[in-house]
């Protein structure tokens, strides 16, 4: 079951700091209350991906293999990873379903680290304005 939660002042609206510098939408996350790790949000990606080294290093459980499928039908190794809590700013939405695969094909094209991505089960349960110009994301939570 998934579930949202305020973890500070009741709000409708937040505010999160974004880079956006390599023209992609980047926020920073905690992840089961980690050290802050850098996540992009894709409102086109299917799964919540998470970098395979970050999952070891945080201690993930990684589950049974899994293959994704890629940009343009590339097979990709996965593990499934126990389901995650995910914090930015104020909220923070639970059981998150991820995948741990290699992103640093995604790091290097960036030309900075990636640790995860965010994709369509984030964009479920948040109402998500992208503002570039103020490197900003606006959130408000779906219910």
């Amino acid at each position: 079951m998934l579930a949202c939660a305020t973890t500070g002042s009741e709000q409708s609206d937040v505010a999160v700091p974004a880079d956006t510098k390599s023209c992609v939408m980047l926020v920073e996350v905690r992840v089961n209350g980690s050290r802050p790790l850098w996540f992009i949000l894709d409102s086109g990606s299917t799964q919540m991906l998470i970098d395979i080294a970050v999952a070891r290093d945080l201690d993930l459980n990684l589950e049974t293999s899994a293959t994704l499928q890629g940009v343009g039908g590339t097979a990709n190794a996965a593990r499934v990873v126990d389901p995650l809590s995910v914090v930015l700013k104020d909220h923070a939405v639970n059981g998150l379903k991820f995948y741990a695969v290699d992103l640093t094909d995604a790091s290097r094209s960036l030309g900075r680290h990636v640790d995860g991505i965010l994709g369509c089960e984030f964009f479920e349960r948040f109402t998500v304005v992208m503002a570039f110009a103020r490197s900003e994301v606006f959130l408000r939570p779906r219910y």
